[in-house]
């Protein structure tokens, strides 16, 4: 992995395609079967009554696969009954015993500015593509241009949705309507985004990188023929970790890195 190098978001490449699964040293046994953060052994939760429940009228579909764990044990996950999850999008937590809905709901996506500060179940959501846990135990997600925080630990009983950052206010945003996935680093309060290629609309793979104060910058991504759009899977997958900001180039099986923003320009 290279820290620096010129450029200065200079990619180096984990080759994953040789991978040798018989090779890595570990016997992986079937079952017990395991749900939620701490890996206790548990049976599948059972679903909640409606709109969660086997006669809903609401398809579950999470095209990007868009979910995460929080450190209360629980797991987070979106559900839209559309093909591009246009429509009805939820937000929905489950445990050890029950799977319940906790923002979002029925109805054509938009995004309603008075629904900051108030009860997330009900909200109006408008296209999630990056969910993960703050200091808090809250929910950060991704929603269209902005990153909003869902309360389901400081406010359990009733959480609530708050706007933390608007990047339609930022400088140079990019001509995208929809990101792949993205992902943001309390560290330094950059947030990196990633969207595929798309033949239909000529549109390249890209990764950026965005802060209040700097806008939006591009990370190069020139030369690495990132993976294309896929309507049911998300083929590229960003994380922040001690190695940088990885990028996992799922259809190509490989795992990119590049340095993280720094706090200080």
């Amino acid at each position: 992995m290279n820290v620096g190098g010129v450029p200065a978001n200079l990619w180096d490449s984990f080759d994953l395609s040789t991978w040798n699964e018989a090779a890595a040293g570990n016997t992986i046994s079937l079952g017990p079967t395991l749900y939620g953060a701490p890996g206790t052994a548990s049976t599948y939760p059972t679903l909640d009554t409606a709109p969660f429940s086997i006669t809903s009228s609401h398809n579950l579909k999470n095209m990007r696969k868009i979910a995460a764990f929080t450190p209360n044990g629980k797991f987070y996950f979106m559900g839209s009954s559309g093909n591009l999850d246009e429509s009805d999008l939820w937000i929905f937590e489950s445990d050890t015993t029950a799977v319940k809905p906790v923002a979002g709901g029925s109805g054509p996506v938009n995004y309603v500015a008075s629904d900051h500060g108030g009860v997330a179940l009900g909200a109006y959501l408008t296209d999630v593509y990056g969910m993960q846990s703050n200091a808090d135990g809250d929910l950060l997600i991704f929603d269209g241009w902005r990153l909003r925080k869902v309360t389901v630990t400081t406010e359990a009983a009733t959480p609530k949705i708050y706007d933390e950052v608007n990047f339609l206010s930022f400088a140079n945003r990019p001509n995208v309507d929809r990101w792949t996935h993205a992902v943001y680093d309390a560290a330094t309060g950059w947030s990196y985004f990633a969207v595929t290629k798309d033949v239909a609309t000529d549109r390249r793979a890209q990764v950026w990188a965005a802060r209040q104060d700097q806008g939006f910058v591009e990370i190069p991504t020139t030369g690495l023929v990132l993976s294309s759009d896929h309507s049911t899977a998300r083929k590229l997958n960003l994380a922040i970790t001690p190695l940088g900001l990885l990028l996992l180039d799922a259809e190509k099986k490989r795992v990119l890195a590049t340095p993280l923003k720094p706090l200080t320009p």
